[in-house]
């Protein structure tokens, strides 16, 4: 499909308050007549193929008129709502208006709100007194058709039917723009993100093979001298005979496949046939000793249940309890000091993307792509309410720091802004380029003032919570690179609040600490190692001085912690012993203490590390 307007049946959605319209005697519903009979001929359509909704029309008397409005708005590919001082103070009005330009949202588009001004509205005049209203808001950023000076006049003059024809045309031109339904775009970025891994494994191939050709000229440098030297010696004795021997049976090669899945559905993919290769590769050398020695001593013990790759980790306030959030569509938890399963919460109906712990450590909310938020009480596992996002899904979650507000970053680009206290929507934060889609990672300042939002296409965001303002973009300084439009797959800021660490996945990942008031790049470290290529996730310790961060690696760097202050690596974390896929990391947190952190692998184990161990 190129155009809205080529949609099999095509409908629109007329708002207006019912009061106003009868203190005119119908000329609301008759301007919607015009508009409807105009539109059609301009589009070629008919009653069977084109529909303008009006309420009074379409919803018959005592139905629920929440859902029904809800079913007409979400048929609707366009919306034209009449601004009068009414309609703005009206629940229905705003239920009608808000609903829409969430699905107007969905779409990706922004050029389908029509509004009409049919009598001034004071607050329009001032920018300030409509800023932070959701429904004044969008009207004042719209262009809206001023119709004040055709109230009076009779729908059939022939100035309001001039007027109609204009403001027809402009409806039309905007169904025939060219567009792309939410599934291509999905489509769209599926095979971007496959050509982006088929990258990266070629790379990997490359390292690797460069690798071996470097092993092979070392060890034909050091075989060369030891013949030399074994040309002046005298030839050893003949060996007495021995008895033969059978040859040891060939050795069966490990089956490499080559069929492609999907892994973390946006929070990171991988293939079967990179996780193959990991695992039919010879062992690397280790930072920390040799890759077929001992574990790494700090490697405390693992955590292994769920059945599809783990997207999310978090760790109570208290240190004792891990939870995991994972794409087979349920929450785990663990006890960290025995190892022990605590408990599996079971409800969302695709992969749950995200978690997180309220300050009491008593309640755990889960984001998932299901285009859900649940609420779940700790101790028990029982579900407590049900938050519906409507944004395409849920891929990250932050909490305020007093526990009141839950902050989402949402696949269509938005971030959503909820109350804890009854679940009501607060504000949203809406993407400022329609190419925004897929926030991977939100956090929240120290001080719950400010948000941080890093999205699929690169871009990292500062905004204002209480005002839902964009504070600032935060642009590299090496804009044209690889890493200018590389996903922002995790962010975090550190406790003083003053700067902002994020993770970038590009041919080799790399984080970046940023500066919060100037909005410069402090520095940029981890892109020197060449066997680093995603960097999924990162987290800070308490104090502020170190951060750690988790990556899906050739080798077997699989965890490094990172001293902030000169951007150094202070240790690297191995998975010596582990096999399979223990080196790629998906997730991680830091305890409280600072003392431990938790990873969530590739394998679908969660382990737990020690960081002070040196």
């Amino acid at each position: 499909m190129a155009s809205l307007a080529e949609l099999p049946e095509l409908a629109g959605f007329f708002s207006y308050s019912r009061e106003d319209d009868e203190a005119f005697k119908g000329q609301l519903s008759a301007l919607r007549d015009a508009i409807y009979r105009e539109l059609g001929a301009q589009l070629g359509r008919g009653r069977r193929d084109f529909r303008l909704w009006q309420d009074k029309e379409a919803i018959a008397p005592g139905k629920l008129w929440e859902s029904e409005i809800n079913g007409a708005v979400a048929q609707a590919a366009f919306f034209v709502p009449i601004v009068t001082p009414r309609s703005v103070g009206s629940k229905y009005c705003k239920f009608e208006f808000t609903t829409f330009f969430a699905g107007e949202k969905a779409l990706g588009r922004s050029d389908v709100i029509f509004p009409i001004l049919y009598i001034a509205v004071p607050a329009l005049d001032d920018e300030a007194n409509w800023r932070d209203d959701p429904v004044l808001s969008v009207i004042g950023r719209r262009q809206y058709v001023d119709w004040r000076p055709y109230r009076h006049l009779s729908v059939d003059s022939a100035e309001v039917s001039q007027a109609v024809e204009r403001f027809c045309e402009k409806i039309a031109a905007a169904l025939r723009t060219p567009w792309v339904s939410p599934e291509e775009r999905r489509r769209r970025e599926d095979i971007a993100q496959v050509e982006r891994l088929r990258a990266q494994d070629e790379a990997r191939s490359r390292q690797r093979a460069e690798d071996d050709q470097r092993r092979a000229q070392q060890a034909a440098g050091a075989e060369q001298p030891r013949r030399v030297a074994n040309e002046n010696v005298a030839p050893p004795r003949p060996p007495a005979p021995e008895v033969a021997s059978s040859p040891p049976p060939p050795v069966a090669a490990k089956n490499i496949l080559s069929r492609r899945v999907w892994i973390g559905g946006g929070l990171g993919a991988c293939t079967l046939a990179a996780a193959a290769a990991l695992v039919n590769r010879a062992p690397a050398p280790s930072r920390s000793g040799s890759a077929e020695g001992p574990r790494d001593r700090a490697f405390l013990r693992s955590f292994a249940g769920h059945t599809d790759v783990i997207n999310s980790v978090a760790i109570t306030p208290d240190g004792r309890v891990g939870l995991l959030a994972s794409r087979d569509k349920t929450l785990r938890s663990w006890d960290l000091g025995s190892g022990a399963a605590i408990r599996t919460f079971s409800g969302h109906t695709d992969a749950v993307t995200s978690v997180v712990v309220t300050p009491d450590g008593r309640t755990a909310l889960s984001g998932s792509e299901d285009d859900t938020i649940k609420i779940w009480k700790l101790e028990t596992g029982d579900l407590i309410a049900t938050i519906r996002a409507k944004a395409d899904g849920v891929f990250s979650l932050a909490l305020t720091p007093d526990g009141n507000s839950v902050l989402a970053g949402c696949r269509d680009g938005d971030l959503r802004l909820w109350s804890l206290d009854n679940g009501a929507p607060i504000r949203t934060f809406a993407a400022r380029d329609v190419g925004a889609f897929n926030v991977r990672s939100v956090a929240i300042t120290a001080n719950g003032r400010a948000a941080l939002a890093g999205h699929n296409e690169g871009t990292l965001e500062l905004w204002d919570l209480a005002s839902g303002a964009l504070i600032k973009t935060f642009v590299a300084k090496d804009a044209g690179s690889d890493f200018e439009s590389a996903a922002i797959t995790s962010v975090v800021a550190t406790p003083d609040g003053k700067t902002a660490l994020a993770a970038r996945s590009s041919t080799k990942g790399r984080l970046e600490l940023w500066d919060v008031a100037s909005g410069a790049l402090d520095r940029a470290f981890g892109q020197s190692d060449q066997s680093i290529f995603d960097i999924t996730s990162v987290a800070v310790t308490p104090d502020g001085r170190k951060a750690l961060s988790g990556a899906r690696p050739i080798g077997d760097g699989m965890l490094e912690l990172w001293d902030l202050a000169s951007g150094k690596l202070a240790r690297g974390f191995t998975s010596d012993g582990m096999g399979g896929t223990a080196g790629d990391v998906m997730a991680l947190a830091i305890a409280p203490d600072g003392r431990t952190a938790l990873a969530g692998h590739l394998d679908k184990v969660l382990r737990l590390w020690d960081l002070t161990v040196g």
